[in-house]
């Protein structure tokens, strides 16, 4: 049976998935690319891009103003491959719903250090939205801060660890073997002929809101990343609230002293 257009860039996209692999010395998922290329993907998304790093400028600037942080951090805007799979691993089609296009992650030596940062980045203006997750007590497992932050426009993920779990950034909780398990489970997915069809529908549904928010930009102008976001979505977001809450007593104390609004836990 001979296909038409659409039934043929299906299948182009469906190839890709199934040929999905993680690259040791990019340490990343690769296989998009061609897709990226066919669709001019890289093209619409590069207003995201943009705004990403500026924005990722932004919260360097604002986190170096701690003078405990030192150097001992990271931060990066997400890649478009790397946004691309995410959505459809977790079976998201607005870009607006993930919660890392900005991420940094934080040393401290000692929990305390840890929970000040999380008290005095509210202090200046950081609004918690979405995920806050503290494992930080834990002695076993991926102990961690982990929230995400709202502040001038520009959502962003803080992880925030402490030096005695250094050696969980390596070995089997590395955000290598981390990215490597989440293929493995999408992968294992996509296996299945109508999770594969679901996954090819998001990814041209991801592709229409990308095609629509770059349309809808004046001319010279990237606004800023919340916004960006939200063009790039078909249904906006105010960046309030938390869909994932999951604090221990003393990051819920903090949350209290700041006047912080939240849900019961979501665990």
């Amino acid at each position: 049976m001979k296909l038409n257009k659409q039934q043929i860039k299906r299948e182009l996209v469906k190839s890709a998935l199934q040929e999905l692999e993680f690259n040791e010395t990019k340490a990343a998922v690769v296989g998009l690319e061609e897709i990226i290329d066919l669709f001019q993907i890289d093209t619409l998304f590069a207003p995201v891009t943009e705004s990403a790093e500026a924005g990722t400028n932004k919260i360097e600037r604002f986190l170096k103003k701690f003078p405990y942080i030192g150097k001992n951090y990271v931060g990066r805007p997400k890649t478009l491959s790397s946004t691309l799979i995410k959505l459809l691993h977790y079976e998201k089609t607005d870009i607006n719903r993930l919660n890392d296009i900005i991420a940094f992650t934080i040393l401290f030596k000692d929990r305390q250090t840890c929970y000040k940062l999380l008290k005095e980045a509210i202090e200046a203006g950081c609004t918690p939205y979405h995920k806050l997750s503290d494992t930080l007590h834990q002695e076993q497992g991926f102990a961690t801060l982990n929230t995400t932050f709202y502040r001038g426009n520009v959502p962003f993920q803080l992880q925030i660890r402490a030096e005695s779990q250094e050696g969980r950034l390596f070995g089997e909780l590395s955000h290598s073997e981390y990215k490597k398990r989440e293929l493995e489970k999408l992968q294992k997915k996509l296996k299945n002929p109508q999770e594969m069809e679901a996954a090819t529908d998001r990814f041209f549904e991801v592709l229409e809101n990308f095609r629509k928010g770059y349309d809808s930009l004046i001319d010279g102008k990237t606004p800023e990343l919340g916004d960006i976001l939200n063009l790039y979505s078909k249904e906006k977001t105010d960046y309030t609230g938390f869909e994932y809450f999951a604090p221990n007593s003393t990051s819920e104390k903090i949350l209290l002293i700041q006047e912080i609004e939240f849900p019961p836990k979501t665990i």
